[in-house]
């Protein structure tokens, strides 16, 4: 089975600087209180908010899933937070913009 990356046009913005978004990118962090991460929702969200923030991430993966096959909406991000011991998903096609910056505390929620 041949495995096709769906191009996605979401931003990807890491502390000031635009990734190019059409490469797997695995954002790591040892920093305290993690990364502050904000994506913006096109109009093919499945969530009711424009925008998201999710607190206190240590890790982000860019294009989750784009070496395996896709079921339904394609290429994924993942978000883990150790801090809150959580994570979760979101289909870039849904996705305008992510934008990942230092986190300056620790968030009461993720």
């Amino acid at each position: 089975m041949t495995n096709t990356i769906i191009p996605v046009t979401t931003k990807l913005i890491y502390l000031g600087v635009e990734l190019d978004n059409t490469k797997q990118h695995e954002l790591i962090t040892d920093h305290k209180f993690g990364f502050k991460v904000t994506v913006v929702f096109n109009e093919n969200r499945l969530w009711p908010d424009k925008h998201e923030v999710f607190n206190n991430c240590h890790e982000v993966h860019f294009m989750y899933g784009a070496n395996c096959g896709y079921d339904g909406d394609g290429p994924r991000v993942a978000f883990e937070s150790n801090i809150h011991s959580t994570g979760g998903t979101r289909a870039l096609n849904q996705i305008d913009s992510i934008t990942i910056e230092l986190a300056t505390e620790n968030a009461e929620n993720w």
